[in-house]
């Protein structure tokens, strides 16, 4: 079994730096969530899956919808959310 290619020093400071802006700017529309924006985030670089659940009315679509764009996911309705998740999450 062949070991994985270790990212250099550079790499992972521009992948966290680049993490650390999508964060900010998805919590500039989703407010006061910062954990569960980090918690989605870390969800879609390791092609995880995301489970929404919570009371009607503290963010949960406007979270999927800033989300969706980083899945090359276009539109915005429950579909366009619904093939964000297919196409990240396979199974």
């Amino acid at each position: 079994m062949n070991s994985p290619e270790l990212l250099s020093q550079s790499e992972v400071q521009g992948f966290a730096a680049l993490a650390a802006r999508l964060a900010e700017n998805i919590n500039a529309v989703v407010l006061g969530k910062p954990e569960v924006v980090r918690l989605a985030l870390t969800a879609l670089f390791a092609r995880g899956h995301v489970l929404l659940e919570d009371v009607p009315g503290v963010g949960k679509t406007t979270l999927a919808r800033a989300v969706a764009p980083l899945c090359g996911v276009s539109g915005g309705g429950s579909s366009s959310l619904r093939t964000c998740c297919r196409r990240t999450c396979p199974g």
